[in-house]
């Protein structure tokens, strides 16, 4: 399984955890990019810039659609039939106008248009762009029927580990597993992702799945701990030992950006963390999740 170092919406993060950090596997979100078009939150203007690299240099990418966000998220609101057409309409225009070649997430907009409803974005996405490969998302909505269904249809299927925290579900890696076979048994040659999710029991249980996907490169910057491997087991640590760790990495990490023609800032601790993280992480992952290579 290939976890995915989500949040990479940033060039700089890309570029510093791909070239020193040797992380091969991306997701982003295509909301700062398009946001600007119905007047919700900070807007990016480098989307091409950030596309081509991610294409470019990491073995796979997957573009989020955003739309969690925009219902639940930081800019949740009512979200009518007419919104989410047109941000899936904005979505393919980006595709477009980018040239991004990657995976795209559909509009998982089960939760407020209904089943039926998502099923007619899914179909409208997949004929707007035939060369991108689309992740489908289950949701609880969609019942047993409907994941059957789904699998049948799809050829890269996601299921949403939050969600099923958030619906209080017990032995979370057993069920995890058991939707997985069911979408296995309909569809052997399906890709199967797990969003959100970098949980040892369940990634353990699930290497037969294609993918999935985590932000924890972000926590010691956010939080002020890192959890690493070693001498044979996980530990936490506390930020100040990874700055000092790091502090090897900085002249790297001012080569790599100097050659992607990025300014460098002048306080490096901050990337120096990040790329000390993500090469803790990927030594875990490929422990329990197999080769990140």
């Amino acid at each position: 399984m290939k976890i995915h170092f989500a949040g990479l919406e940033q060039i700089e993060s890309s570029v510093i955890l791909n070239k020193v950090s040797g992380i091969n596997y991306a997701l982003f979100t295509v909301f700062p990019f398009i946001c600007k078009q119905f007047k919700i939150g900070s807007s990016r203007k480098n989307g091409k810039e950030v596309t081509k690299y991610l294409t470019d240099n990491f073995n796979h990418t997957i573009m989020d659609s955003g739309l969690f966000t925009l219902m639940f998220g930081a800019h949740a609101g009512k979200r009518d039939r007419d919104f989410v057409t047109a941000w899936q309409h904005a979505i393919i225009n980006f595709v477009r106008e980018t040239k991004y070649t990657g995976t795209v997430v559909e509009v998982d907009c089960q939760k407020i248009l209904g089943v039926d409803s998502a099923w007619e974005f899914r179909k409208k996405l997949r004929k707007e762009l035939p060369n991108n490969q689309q992740m489908n998302v289950f949701h609880i909505e969609d019942g047993k029927e409907g994941l059957i269904k789904m699998a049948k249809w799809s050829k890269y299927i996601a299921l949403s580990i939050p969600e099923f925290r958030a619906l209080g579900w017990k032995n979370i890696p057993l069920k995890v597993t058991q939707l997985c076979n069911i979408i296995k048994n309909e569809n052997p040659d399906i890709k199967i992702h797990l969003l959100g999710c970098t949980q040892k029991n369940i990634l353990e249980k699930t290497k037969f799945c294609y993918s999935s996907d985590s932000t924890s490169w972000m926590q010691v910057n956010r939080w002020g701990s890192q959890i690493v491997f070693n001498n044979g087991k996980y530990e936490k640590v506390k930020r100040k030992t990874v700055v000092e760790q790091s502090k090897i990495l900085k002249n790297k990490i001012r080569k790599v950006l100097t050659e992607e023609k990025i300014k460098v800032p002048a306080n490096l601790e901050g990337w120096a963390n990040t790329a000390m993280s993500g090469i803790y992480l990927k030594q875990m992952y490929s422990k329990y999740a197999g080769s990140q290579e």
